[in-house]
C-alpha cells in the first residue's frame, strides 16, 4: 500500500489544511543572471534557459515525460544555486495545471540517492512506484495538506525536522535531507515570467547584471524584484512565515 492510499484513510489537521493552501512553490534558477536575463528576454521559463544535469534528463526518459521546470513546496533544491529564486503563490496554481507533483524528489529516487526504499529497488519498480506516488496537479494540494497532517506535528516541523512518522515503512528520525519528504512539482508547460510570479529573490550582483541588460535595452526589470542576500534562505523563511 503506497504513501497516497493511506493519506486518504487518515483524518487531516486544522493547521496543515491552512498551511497547504498557503504553500508557495520554489524554483532556483540553475545558471544565475545570464539565465534569467534569458528567460526575462523571452518572458517565460523554458528548460532551454538552465543547465539541466545528465541526472535529470536520465530520470525524464525513465518517467516517459517531457523535459520539466521543478518546482518544490516551500523549499528550495538545489540550495547551492540559489542566487535566483522565483516563487509561485498558491493562487496561481491554475495556471501551471499541466504538472504532476509527487512526495519526494523524483531524480533522487530515479538515480540512487534517496533514502526511500526503493531507492535500491530494479529500475522498472522504482519507475512504478514513482508514478503510484504521483498526482495531477489539481489533487497536489490536498494531498500536501493529508501528507502534512500525516508525518509532521507543525508547520514549522516541516521546515526545520526530519518526519516524527515514518513514511512508506522509512524512519527518517535521523535524516536531514528534506527531499525524501518534501513535494515536488514537475511543470510541463512554460512558465510566464515575472508575470505568473509573485516574488523573485535575487543577490545584488545579480541585480546588478540584470540592470545593465536594462540600461541597454534588452530587459525590463519586473516589479516584483527582491535583493537579498541569501535567497534561497530567505525564500523558505518567508514560505515558512506565510504559512504559519
Amino acid at each position: 500500500m503506497h504513501t497516497f492510499v493511506r493519506l486518504d484513510k487518515l483524518p487531516s489537521q486544522p493547521w496543515a489544511r491552512e498551511c497547504a493552501s498557503r504553500m508557495a512553490l520554489l524554483h532556483a534558477v540553475d545558471g544565475g543572471a545570464e539565465a534569467f536575463s534569458a528567460i526575462l528576454k523571452d518572458g517565460s521559463l523554458h528548460t532551454r534557459h538552465e543547465f539541466r544535469r545528465t541526472s535529470t534528463k536520465a530520470s525524464e526518459q525513465k518517467l516517459d515525460e517531457p523535459p520539466a521546470r521543478y518546482f518544490y513546496a516551500g523549499r528550495v533544491f538545489p540550495q547551492t544555486v540559489g542566487s535566483v529564486v522565483l516563487v509561485v503563490s498558491p493562487s496561481e496554481d491554475s495556471s501551471i495545471d499541466h504538472a504532476k507533483a509527487s512526495p519526494f524528489d523524483t531524480g533522487g529516487v530515479l538515480d540512487g540517492n534517496s533514502k526511500l526504499p526503493w531507492n535500491t529497488m530494479p529500475p522498472h519498480t522504482q519507475v512504478g512506484d514513482v508514478k503510484d506516488h504521483t498526482v495531477e496537479m489539481n489533487r497536489f494540494r490536498r494531498y500536501l495538506e493529508l501528507h502534512l497532517s500525516a508525518f509532521f506535528d507543525s508547520e514549522e516541523h516541516y521546515w526545520m525536522s526530519a518526519p516524527s512518522s515514518s513514511i512508506d515503512g522509512m524512519d527518517f528520525c535521523d535524516e536531514d535531507d528534506w527531499r525524501d519528504w518534501t513535494f515536488e512539482v514537475r511543470c510541463f508547460c512554460h512558465i510566464p515570467v515575472p508575470k505568473l510570479l509573485e516574488t523573485i529573490y535575487v543577490t545584488l550582483d545579480v541585480y546588478t547584471y540584470l540592470a545593465d541588460r536594462e540600461r541597454a535595452g534588452e530587459i525590463d526589470l519586473p516589479e516584483n524584484l527582491r535583493i537579498v542576500d541569501t535567497p534561497a534562505q530567505i525564500a523558505e523563511s518567508d514560505a515558512m512565515r506565510a504559512c504559519a
